[in-house]
């Protein structure tokens, strides 16, 4: 199959034969509306990746946020690799087309002083030539029951925290669970303790606390984690972080997480977040999954 299949915002389940790569299913749902979804999915004869714009704080750059914006970067690009290229070269080379789009707008000076408006984006790519799963940031896969993530330390300590407040909140009898998911003031008194990880990003004097992401700046080199693919995998599956719960088939992932949703909706006891399922949102967060024989 010689022509590239691109998906950014669309819901698919299909077998697409690639060479000796099969894509059994994909889908992608935003967690307010497919418009505003900041996750995108690539699919060609070399690669496979899913790439999760960061949820953005900042205003509309052209109608866009800026996850999208980097998502939508990323994606472009993708097509641009060379077959044979390593993890590194890679994802240098998709740092790079940010920070030439920061140049082109004459932005780079303003976000290298504001980190917080960086146009970042997790991602996930599978190599078919070097049979290698690639992670930069806290996307997710399953190779046939072997599960892989690389979280963010303080997106954990975040979580715990608000899962911590939130239950003493309510016990305390000072906020109900209808009351929080109205308005979740602890996720907001946390907002600016959060907001100190633009500090730690891309950073590699931050240590435990550090974590690299695609952003237009240097990325961490022990921050990129590669992942073998043996030759006797049966299916691999990736996805963004909006599934909780990673599972074989996207069947069993959506009924997991729907489960969750309905019994936990504010993500602070049976699966810890950072947020639940904002108002007017129908989840906690935009996600992507796709299901392949390597």
């Amino acid at each position: 199959m010689k022509k590239n299949v691109k998906f950014s915002l669309q819901n698919k389940k299909f077998i697409v034969r690639m060479t000796d790569m099969q894509v059994i299913e994909t889908f992608i749902k935003g967690k307010r509306n497919q418009e505003q979804c900041e996750d995108g999915l690539f699919i060609n004869e070399n690669f496979i990746s899913v790439v999760d714009g960061a949820t953005s704080q900042n205003k509309l750059y052209y109608f866009k946020t800026s996850g999208q914006i980097a998502k939508d970067l990323i994606i472009e690009n993708l097509e641009k690799l060379d077959s044979n290229a390593t993890m590194e070269e890679s994802f240098n080379f998709l740092n790079d087309c940010i920070t030439k789009y920061y140049k082109e707008k004459n932005l780079y000076a303003q976000i290298k002083n504001n980190p917080e408006k960086k146009f970042s984006a997790c991602i996930i790519l599978y190599s078919k030539i070097r049979k290698e799963l690639w992670f930069l940031g806290d996307s997710k896969a399953l190779i046939d029951t072997n599960y892989y993530c690389f979280e963010d330390v303080a997106d954990e300590y975040f979580s715990n925290l608000r899962s911590y407040l939130i239950t003493a909140e309510i016990l305390g009898g000072l906020k109900t669970e209808a009351e929080l998911l109205e308005k979740d003031t602890v996720r907001e008194s946390l907002y600016p303790l959060m907001k100190k990880q633009h500090y730690l990003q891309n950073n590699s004097k931050a240590g435990l606390y550090g974590f690299s992401v695609l952003s237009g700046f240097p990325i961490v080199p022990f921050h990129m984690h590669k992942v073998k693919v043996p030759n006797t995998t049966k299916q691999v599956v990736i996805s963004s972080d909006g599934y909780p719960f990673l599972k074989p088939t996207l069947q069993e992932s959506e009924k997991v997480l729907a489960t969750l949703l309905k019994e936990d909706p504010l993500l602070y006891k049976k699966f810890k977040s950072t947020k639940g399922i904002a108002k007017e949102n129908c989840s906690y967060d935009d996600r992507t999954y796709v299901r392949f024989i390597p």
